[in-house]
């Protein structure tokens, strides 16, 4: 019986290795690839020996390396906190206190306001960007794909922050086996295949975004990146893609028809 993320990727290793997992522009990554990547970027964090539960932030645009370490973290016993890229730098700073982030994993256009903010604690980036940050790249290079954990279901494994009705962030934690049950009754209620491309569109920041990536998990199906920003650019995805699912949000559909002619 699976009872986390990680056995979900595991299990479509094992079942579908050479299946698309993952379509970022015109690159594909197999779940084979991904769970590659996965695995290496988990052992860089076991090998940090952190306390189990330490709270680890991700801060970036929406990208494949994205995906990777969402699924990487979620393979170790820290819990994931999600920083929205279109935070100011006061809010930023409050998540990062309110949640007690030890370790930040970033991107190129977002390490200027980790800097900005006086951040003092551990960074890791995508993309190599200055000598003293392991990036990626590097964890890609030096660590071994190999990699077991058992996950407790019951132990948290992400922190969400939204906005409450007075206008605070309020964070919202939420178990590994929450992060399950949601894909399974998503998947079910649209009858959900392993044929199916779910486009990405969403923020991975809040569990309805974060779900998509579940869900491509629990039915072995592929997920295709967006960031919406052009009408015609969503359209061209939506065809290109060959997307099935599409998930959206009221602002989403608003924004299809606000192109000039």
């Amino acid at each position: 019986m699976v009872n986390s993320i990680r056995e979900l990727l595991e299990k479509a290793y094992i079942e579908a290795p050479n299946s698309i997992a993952l379509i970022e522009n015109e690159t594909r990554y197999s779940y084979s690839e991904i769970y590659e990547r996965v695995n290496k970027l988990a052992n860089y964090f076991r090998q940090l020996d952190l306390p189990k539960g330490t709270r680890v932030g991700i801060y970036s645009n929406k990208s494949s390396q994205q995906v990777i370490a969402i699924l990487a973290l979620l393979s170790t016993p820290y819990t994931i906190v999600p920083i929205t890229r279109f935070l100011k730098s006061e809010q930023i700073k409050y998540i990062i206190q309110d949640a007690g982030i030890e370790t930040i994993i970033t991107d190129k256009t977002k390490i200027k306001n980790i800097d900005d903010i006086d951040y003092q604690g551990r960074v890791v980036t995508f993309e190599p960007i200055r000598d003293e940050l392991v990036s990626l790249k590097e964890i890609y290079k030096c660590f071994n794909p190999k990699y077991n954990i058992d996950i407790e279901p019951n132990s948290n494994a992400v922190i969400t922050y939204s906005f409450g009705s007075d206008g605070s962030q309020k964070g919202i934690v939420i178990t590994h086996k929450n992060l399950l049950d949601g894909a399974r009754v998503v998947s079910k209620y649209l009858e959900l295949k392993s044929d199916d491309i779910i486009s990405g569109l969403l923020s991975f920041n809040l569990d309805y975004g974060l779900n998509q990536i579940f869900c491509t998990l629990y039915n072995q199906a592929s997920l295709a990146l967006h960031k919406f920003i052009l009408p015609t650019d969503f359209f061209t995805h939506l065809i290109r893609d060959k997307v099935t699912v599409l998930a959206l949000m009221p602002i989403h559909i608003s924004k299809m028809f606000d192109e000039e002619p």
